[in-house]
């Protein structure tokens, strides 16, 4: 309740009959989220929390701060506070919550590697991982505020096209979902390996249980791994288990995954 009293007690003197409707209070209860006010002479008055305010950012041409143009793919929170949006060719912008102000980040005056920015993760060494959509991986430090070093696909690893980038805590591995298959990164070595033989297609979303399990959706349905079977090595000791029925037809494409703080998976 103490938004409500700092409410009540930010109105000057001549405001508080407009918000208590009485000058004379003979008790104060509180049920179900509210306060209940029993006036001398205005009956009873109901005091409850402000409700959850919606603010929209949309591009201005004009203004240079606005939000980048074109479709919002990925946004993140990082560890600082900062909030991270990745549009479609319009680059990686950042902004502080309640300013309302975004700096943005293109192959213009950074070395962006795509304009197209389509997966954003930060790893427990302070970098932002930033995914594209058709030229791979760019590293960002949030120390320094600069990128470091871009990651780039080969023939035998397909990564231009990014669709998820998920941390692996129990490993310290990031894991990348592109349009052609699932890969990690292992920080050790400096390698990215394949998960799967039979690697899934067009993985999007992906996130980490609190038993230590990473959950990917992607073309065929949704994946479980186990991320403390993987004592082995890479691509080894893993296994996964698809959501999708025997004999189901249709294509099980599973776009978004989240868990919510009672443990409910949502796909």
């Amino acid at each position: 309740f103490n938004d409500c009293f700092e409410r009540i007690n930010s109105n000057r003197d001549d405001h508080m009959k407009d918000v208590l409707s009485s000058d004379f209070i003979n008790c104060i209860s509180t049920f179900d989220g509210q306060i209940w006010i029993g006036t001398e002479s205005a009956g009873i008055v109901v005091i409850s929390p402000k409700l959850l305010a919606v603010r929209n950012f949309t591009h201005d041409e004009r203004i240079p701060e606005s939000i980048a143009p074109n479709p919002v793919n990925a946004i993140l929170a990082d560890n600082k506070g900062r909030i991270w949006t990745g549009n479609v060719e319009a680059g990686l912008s950042w902004s502080l919550p309640g300013s309302g102000v975004f700096h943005h980040f293109t192959t213009k005056n950074s070395s962006l590697v795509h304009n197209s920015v389509s997966a954003l993760e930060y790893d427990r060494e302070g970098q932002l991982w930033v995914g594209t959509w058709g030229g791979g991986i760019s590293l960002f430090s949030l120390e320094d505020m600069q990128f470091t070093r871009n990651i780039l696909a080969t023939p035998e690893i397909p990564i231009s096209y990014i669709g998820i980038l998920e941390y692996d805590p129990v490993n310290n591995y990031m894991w990348i979902g592109s349009n052609a298959g699932v890969f990690i990164y292992d920080p050790v070595s400096e390698e990215i390996l394949p998960v799967l033989e039979e690697q899934p297609f067009g993985s999007i979303g992906a996130c980490v249980d609190d038993k230590g399990r990473m959950w990917l959706g992607c073309q065929e349905g949704l994946y479980v791994f186990d991320l403390y079977s993987r004592k082995g090595g890479a691509g080894k000791d893993l296994f996964s288990n698809s959501v999708i029925s025997p004999g189901v037809t249709y294509s099980d494409r599973i776009n978004c995954v989240t868990i919510t703080s009672d443990g409910t998976l949502w796909a």
